[in-house]
């Protein structure tokens, strides 16, 4: 077992990061946004530091990870038990296909 301590900081990234946009678009975006888009940026290392392995965790998950994961989004972020299970879904599927993407982009370089 691979555990979950990767794609949880892959998770706080992309939610916060989410959030953030979210927040920012509401009124419309203004050059004063970006100054909301550190803390969800400080996130970033953290989660791409050890991103080959969360292809590993998410092929390896079992039903009390997917049940953790969905209890860190629901209590971290205030959102539904139904809706953090959505989105814990979604976001184990948008991982894998970012992660392919980001090697396809790294072996297309010439």
């Amino acid at each position: 077992m691979y555990g979950i301590k990767e794609t949880k900081e892959v998770f706080d990234f992309s939610l916060a990061f989410a959030a953030y946009v979210d927040k920012s678009l509401q009124n419309g975006f203004q050059l004063t946004d970006l100054f909301g888009a550190v803390e969800p940026l400080s996130k970033a290392p953290a989660a791409f530091e050890n991103i080959s392995e969360v292809e590993k965790e998410v092929l390896d998950l079992d039903d009390d990870e997917r049940k953790e994961l969905a209890t860190y989004v629901s209590e971290t972020y205030n959102i539904k038990d139904d809706v953090a299970e959505a989105l814990v879904e979604q976001g184990i599927r948008g991982a894998i296909e970012n992660y392919k993407f980001m090697l396809m982009l790294r072996n297309a370089k010439k």
